[in-house]
């Protein structure tokens, strides 16, 4: 075919095909609108496109609609004379080589020639198609975003190019298609001013920014960012010579940590691999050559960009993994870049690598680390070294932690719904109808773990296998080539031998060796400069097809692509381009990734979506119990709350629990802190910022709480929220001035808690202590807890005092000793002088602790207090203990003791004092409980007038006193059988019982 007589596809803008220059007219919009699903898709079965078209009407009319628009179509080809459709029974496509497109010719030229890319956006994919059916609208909205990101990446990545190149005609070509793109996006803004200031057009400039803040501020009402004013105000200051004097580009850097958190700190986990050579020197000489050869070893081995070289550290290089990029599994990056290292250097090298925590500034993006924030590690790493072997790699506990944390399958055994899912898929593939199911869930949900499964089960099929790798997602076709070299290897490592057996036996074309060659990093110098980047990229998605597609012969065949979110993006386009062209294979593909990310063939007919929830309690129950089945309900209970029926977080905290026999004391393991902290890194640092401060006022807190302690007003905390749940991390609870938000989970909380510094989240649990004792609703147990996290320890014992007290008058006695108790602890951390609160607390403890059963427990306060009071000689308070001993003893069934001290109380008291009615009362419960009605009378009798005026007081006793003198006197009369009597007091009792009594 003649260059000429190419359909001249135009998708950009306006939807026109051309042939020969003519512009060629359908009788339907329809019919243009399969054209351009053709032009993208390749392609496509005849029932997905009358789905795709025609999705309003039954399947029967949309069918006979695909029929008529194809008479059409090739009706208007065969007059202007261009190739007919390309049709069968089953598919419908426009024939190879038949058409050009513009949207494939933007996207080869994103690479190669930006400009030229830029030259040829006309506007947004079919932008005049006006109202289309749902289903065709679906899939247009997801084929607009991806073509849009795609530019929008591409574009970036060329201005920053441009930009270090001092191009200023292509950075100002790229940031207008940027800002064609997105109106607001302020990183081109600023690009395409310092275009216009260094071609001499500042007053073009500045008039740009001002168009833009208008627009801004009327669309939006918001003001531009912080660092397009700055430039502006550069560029206002610049005389008209300034322009092209400076060398360096004159944009502002973005600030490190955004405004109002400058001192916004975060404590994260990285794992840093440590190289030393095995020859040693005093040479500085010789020395500096030796650390020469291990750094150029060591770049050579970071080919990915996973990992920041440390400065010379010692005896010792080092690279640090987890600072920037790479966070979930920055153990297993280190480790196998440390192998690497090892395969390459053999024995010249030791290596070792380390895991554990830094504490640095929560920038964007974070400079390499310093010595002083590395200290620990480069420490540790240093040790190790000592006892590594050369050649070998040397491990610590924290790095061999994570590398063994992996999810159990059993824990899937009750997914048998999502297995089934599965099966009917791969059934409906036999049948010559490719299915693609995609596995959706969050981090450690057992996306994995379903899919070793289900293929375990799949006896017979061929299965192939695409993984994606956290620490290649910057790897060009980092997955394709690990997939290629599986399928060629009979050995470890695929060399030239088993390519050209490959070949041999017709596994592979013979005109894809010097590709393949250059793919597995097996070309030489000449080979890799005959490779054309364009073709190259052309060859490998054809080979990779070729592998899969003809990896059976027309057999069942099962391709499961592994942690499609890590897919580095040309590994990724690659796998969208497959999905187009499966249609009529017998092939499934079964696609784990997280929620977080989208894929672009959710539209499509055979796509189903198969998203996992978390385990319900029996399942998660069952899970954990190999490791925490001998332990109590209620620390099971907790630590099923904790994880939220996430096995790995299960298995996980689990592990902990068992090794530490409770949920109280195990500490948030590394492998769950690594996963969440994975999902958090990725928010913005002011969104990160709002999540510490939620977490420091606990699992749930108030909306004005959290806006209050990170210094934000109202609307800012309110976009900054909204990003957080879209990210559910947090979840909303309430509205209006009652708004709360919690954590999805609670293992996210203390993930997020264990990211602030001690040192900040003292200061922040101390700020929000001093808040919260200005409001109306102040809860003394939350002021406690935000005073003892910030070491006030005075602060903390009044405030656990109040709680306790609290709890007290509410009878929730175990809250209150548990109050009381911290109080007794804050108290000995004061290292005051703290006696006669220590004889308060003691006192308080007794009334609390009896209800428990703590009958020891009590007694030991009694006698503490006992002791304190006589080394002060304060008779009041020796009284005071006297009768608590008393009540004491006649709980427990020891009333002649009880007499005994509660007689002694009533000697040292003043006749008429309160005490003096005190231990009466207390010599008359005694009295009762024996059955001495008549001393219990005698007692309790000559004290009703006191106890009538004091209805309601409790003197610092259980129980409101009045209703134990009338209860006690009622049940002397009954044992004296005077029953009516008996029935006054009981009434009075009654009466005084129900109201509420008040405070001392």
């Amino acid at each position: 075919m003649e260059h000429d007589d190419y359909l001249d596809i135009r998708l950009l803008g306006r939807l026109e095909v051309f042939f020969q220059e003519r512009l060629l007219a359908f009788p339907t919009r329809h019919a243009a609108f399969l054209i351009a699903l053709l032009a993208r898709e390749g392609q496509l079965r005849r029932e997905t496109a009358a789905a795709r078209l025609w999705g309003e009407r039954d399947e029967v009319q949309a069918r006979a609609s695909l029929r008529q628009t194809i008479y059409h179509i090739q009706k208007v080809f065969a007059s202007a004379g261009a190739s007919e459709l390309d049709v069968s029974r089953q598919t419908i496509g426009l024939k190879h080589g038949s058409f050009r497109c513009d949207v494939n010719t933007l996207l080869a030229d994103l690479t190669a020639d930006p400009v030229t890319a830029t030259k040829a956006y006309r506007g947004e994919l079919l932008g005049d198609v006006g109202r289309i059916d749902p289903a065709f609208q679906d899939w247009l909205d997801l084929e607009r975003k991806s073509l849009e990101n795609r530019i929008s990446e591409a574009m970036t990545i060329a201005a920053g190019s441009f930009l270090a190149g001092r191009n200023w005609a292509s950075l100002e070509a790229v940031a207008l298609l940027r800002l064609q793109i997105d109106p607001y996006n302020e990183d081109a803004l600023r690009h395409r001013m310092e275009a216009l200031v260094r071609t001499d057009r500042r007053a073009s400039a500045l008039a740009l920014f001002e168009e833009f803040r208008e627009r801004l501020g009327e669309t939006l009402q918001i003001e531009p960012e912080p660092a397009t004013y700055g430039l502006r105000d550069q560029l206002s200051t610049r005389t008209a010579a300034e322009p092209s004097a400076p060398s360096a580009p004159i944009l502002p850097d973005p600030p490190a940590v955004p405004s109002g958190n400058q001192n916004f700190r975060e404590r994260r986990s990285v794992s840093l691999l440590a190289v030393a050579p095995i020859a040693s020197t005093s040479d500085p000489e010789e020395f500096a050559a030796a650390f020469a050869q291990v750094r150029a070893l060591l770049e050579k081995t970071l080919v990915d960009g996973s990992a920041q070289i440390v400065e010379q550290a010692g005896a010792a290089i080092a690279c640090v993994f987890g600072a920037s990029g790479l966070v979930e599994r920055h153990a297993d990056a280190a480790v196998y870049a440390a192998r690497a290292l090892t395969e390459r250097a053999g024995d010249e090298v030791k290596v070792a690598v380390v895991s554990g925590d830094i504490v640095d500034s929560a920038a964007e993006s974070p400079a390499v680390p310093g010595h002083a924030v590395l200290a620990p590690l480069l420490s540790e790493a240093q040790t190790l070294l000592q006892t590594a072997k050369p050649g070998q790699c040397a491990l610590s506990p924290a790095t061999e932690l994570r590398l063994n944390a992996r999810p159990q399958n059993k824990a899937f055994l009750a997914r048998r719904s999502e297995l089934e899912t599965l099966h009917s898929a791969f059934i409906q593939a036999r049948q010559g109808q490719a299915q693609i199911v995609g596995v959706v869930g969050e981090a450690g949900i057992g996306k994995s773990t379903l899919l070793r499964q289900f293929l375990e089960t799949r006896e017979g099929v061929k299965i192939l296998v695409i993984e994606g790798y956290e620490r290649e997602a910057s790897r060009s076709f980092g997955a394709i080539a690990r997939f290629l070299a599986t399928q060629i290897s009979t050995g470890d490592e695929p060399g030239l031998a088993s390519i050209d057996a490959a070949i041999k036996t017709k596994q592979i074309r013979a005109v894809y060796r010097e590709v393949l060659l250059g793919l597995l990093g097996l070309a030489t110098d000449e080979e890799r400069s005959r490779l054309v980047p364009e073709e190259q990229r052309r060859q490998v998605f054809k080979l990779a097809s070729e592998v899969i597609l003809g990896a059976s012969g027309r057999q069942e065949i099962i391709l499961a692509v592994e942690d499609v979110h890590w897919l580095d993006r040309d590994t990724a386009e690659f796998l969208d381009r497959l999905v187009g062209e499966i249609s009529g294979e017998p092939l499934t593909v079964i696609a784990t990734f997280r929620p977080e990310f989208q894929v672009s063939w959710i539209g499509r007919s055979s796509f189903r979506l198969l998203r996992l929830t978390p385990l319900l309690s029996k399942e998660a129950e069952a899970l954990i119990a190999p490791w925490v089945g001998g332990l109590p309900d209620e620390t099971r209970d907790r630590l099923l709350r904790r994880a939220a029926g996430n096995p790995f977080l299960l298995v996980e905290t689990a592990r902990a629990i068992a090794s530490s026999g409770s949920p109280r004391h195990a500490a948030l393991p590394e492998t769950i802190r690594d996963v969440l902290n994975a999902h958090i890194h990725r928010l913005p640092a002011d969104d990160r910022r709002v999540l510490q401060c939620a977490a420091i006022l606990g699992f749930e807190a108030a909306d004005s709480g959290i806006a209050d302690l990170a210094g934000l007003t109202e609307a800012q905390l309110d976009e900054s929220l909204a990003r957080l749940r879209q990210e559910e991390i947090v979840q909303k609870a309430g509205t209006g001035s009652a708004a709360r938000h919690r954590f999805r989970h609670a293992l996210l909380h203390d993930a997020v808690y264990a990211s602030i510094p001690k040192t900040d989240s003292g200061a922040l649990h101390a700020k929000a202590c001093a808040l919260l004792q200005k409001r109306t609703d102040m809860d003394p147990a939350a002021i406690a807890l935000h005073a003892w996290r910030s070491e006030d320890w005075p602060a903390a014992v009044e405030w656990h005092s109040r709680a306790a007290d609290r709890y007290t008058a509410l009878s929730s006695y175990a809250l209150a000793a548990e109050a009381y108790r911290q109080a007794v602890e804050a108290l000995a951390r004061s290292g005051e002088d703290t006696t006669r609160q220590r004889l308060d607390l003691a006192l308080k403890l007794r009334p609390v602790l009896v209800p428990l059963g703590l009958y020891e427990d009590a007694l030991e306060e009694l006698d503490l207090a006992e002791t304190i009071a006589a080394s002060l000689n304060d008779g009041g308070v020796h009284v005071a203990v006297q009768i608590s001993k008393s009540y004491l003893f006649s709980t427990h069934g020891h009333l002649h003791k009880a007499i005994e001290y509660a007689r002694s109380a009533g000697k040292a008291s003043g006749r008429g004092e309160q005490t003096d009615y005190e231990a009466k009362l207390a010599e008359a419960q005694a009295r009762s409980l024996m059955g001495d009605w008549k001393g219990t009378l005698a007692l309790l009798a000559p004290t009703v007038p006191f106890w009538e005026d004091n209805r309601h007081e409790r003197f610092g006793h259980t129980g409101t006193r009045s209703v134990w003198c009338h209860g006690h006197l009622s049940n002397a009369y009954g044992l004296n059988g005077q029953l009516e009597a008996a029935l006054s007091p009981m009434v009075n009792a009654r009466s005084i019982w129900p109201m509420k009594p008040r405070g001392r």
